[in-house]
């Protein structure tokens, strides 16, 4: 959580925009922080997760799962397919 709030206040700081201009091609602007965590494999990591959620918001800070991103990309590249089989590009 350390780690978390000195990036928040980091991207927070004027002095800091032009090198993060620099290095992303933009400044974010109240940026949304979040931690990246390994895979779940049980209902017990799942409900871990929950129990400290409430302490994580209270920081604005949000827990993502390595499963989540994965999710997330799946439902993507299927959408991303569904549209190219509609305009003909790959076979049914």
């Amino acid at each position: 959580m350390r780690q978390v709030r000195d990036y928040r206040q980091y991207f927070n700081r004027p002095d800091a925009a032009e090198y993060i201009r620099e290095k992303l091609g933009f400044v974010p602007t109240s940026p949304r922080m979040a931690v990246l965590i390994g895979r779940l494999r049980t209902e017990a990591d799942i409900e871990r997760i929950n129990s400290i959620e409430h302490i994580l918001a209270d920081e604005d800070v949000r827990i993502i799962t390595y499963d989540e991103v994965l999710d997330r990309r799946r439902q993507v590249v299927l959408a991303e397919a569904e549209i190219l089989k509609r305009l003909g590009h790959i076979p049914l």
